[in-house]
């Protein structure tokens, strides 16, 4: 059993916040980390109410919500900052975000509250610069785009009008050069159509609501039936759960998964789709598994970076942005996606949807 000294030399030497207060919010442990991350030292603070490290403007809340709530809970251990924000108050009278775990305990009859505070200033500041960056980066796409597709356009119909006009009555060699310079504009407008799909996700999304993803792949499956047709595909579905999304973006992800699923099929076998969802913690995890062709299990991050292609536009058609735009709609819901494959084996995509309610 660990003895009073060596606790003492852990508790000094971590580099996170570790402050311990009573019931009456009086401090009674503030450690070296606490002293970096506060500027006050232990001898400012021990006996000192804990209000002192908290900012003016959150602490009617805190007294009156957080800890009376935390002291009256079944639970004995809570971590605080992953849904919303909280600030310390340095000595210097500078507010910083933070993340804190604060657990309960009673010593010798009496009870205890021990704090871990962690100081997210900068990384924080890091999210803050990459979210501007994304969103300029979001909008340069968009206008360039948008202000591509004119000019393309009128390449794509005057080298289609060439290739309709002359084909046969030039050379072989000039017929050829036509069709190439049409199969490139179509291929570009095709690219530059999935950019701003893909731009358009962060952009201008619709706000998050009830959607039933039932009636969501009842609409993909009726978009994709040619497509189940020609390759003699069926798509399972199993009981699918209501959750808070956007409908459009929400049906974008389910076709671009089936669609790829019934694309990179396997020669010898019509493609078999499943999609179904289970709970996992206070999210839906959503799965899309189909036996086609698959892929080495190394690619499994790669397959998600936009223009990164496993096969040739000779093998199989397409921009390499479909998963990519299928990424970031799962990123603007909260959730993570994955997948799992190997070669013949088929592959399965797993994405998960938070649960509010949950």
């Amino acid at each position: 059993m660990l003895n009073a000294a060596l606790l003492e030399g852990i508790v000094q030497l971590a580099s996170e916040g570790i402050i311990s207060i009573d019931a009456e919010e009086r401090i009674h442990l503030f450690n070296r980390g606490a002293e970096e991350i506060f500027g006050w030292s232990a001898a400012e603070v021990v006996g000192k109410p804990l209000e002192m490290l908290i900012p003016a403007r959150y602490r009617p809340q805190h007294h009156a919500e957080h800890l009376p709530r935390f002291a009256a809970a079944h639970e004995t251990a809570r971590r605080m900052g992953e849904r919303r924000e909280v600030f310390g108050l340095r000595k210097s009278g500078e507010e910083f975000p933070a993340e804190v775990s604060i657990s309960r305990v009673d010593v010798d009859g009496r009870r205890m509250y021990n704090a871990v505070v962690r100081d997210v200033t900068e990384r924080r500041r890091y999210e803050t610069a990459l979210q501007r960056s994304n969103a300029e980066l979001e909008q340069f796409a968009y206008v360039a785009s948008h202000d591509l597709q004119e000019p393309l356009r009128m390449v794509a119909s005057y080298t289609q009008l060439l290739a309709r006009r002359y084909q046969g009555r030039l050379d072989p060699q000039a017929d050829t050069y036509i069709r190439f310079a049409v199969e490139g504009a179509q291929r570009m407008q095709a690219l530059i159509h999935d950019l701003l799909a893909l731009s358009r996700v962060g952009t201008q999304g619709r706000a998050l609501a009830p959607v039933d993803t039932g009636d969501v792949m009842a609409g993909v499956l009726r978009w994709l039936g040619p497509a189940l047709e020609e390759s003699g595909g069926e798509v399972a579905v199993g009981a699918l759960p209501t959750v808070t999304a956007d409908a459009g973006q929400l049906q974008q992800l389910f076709q671009n998964l089936v669609a790829n699923a019934l694309k990179f099929r396997r020669p010898d076998a019509a493609p078999r789709v499943e999609v179904t969802a289970a709970r996992e913690g206070a999210a839906w995890r959503f799965t899309v598994r189909d036996n086609g062709i698959g892929f080495e299990p190394e690619f499994a991050d790669q397959i998600f970076v936009v223009f990164q292609r496993l096969h040739t536009r000779a093998e199989y058609p397409g921009t390499g942005v479909g998963l990519a735009i299928c990424k970031k709609i799962v990123e603007r819901h909260g959730g993570t996606i994955r997948a799992e494959s190997a070669p013949g084996a088929g592959a399965a995509f797993h994405f998960t949807i938070p649960d509010p309610s949950a």
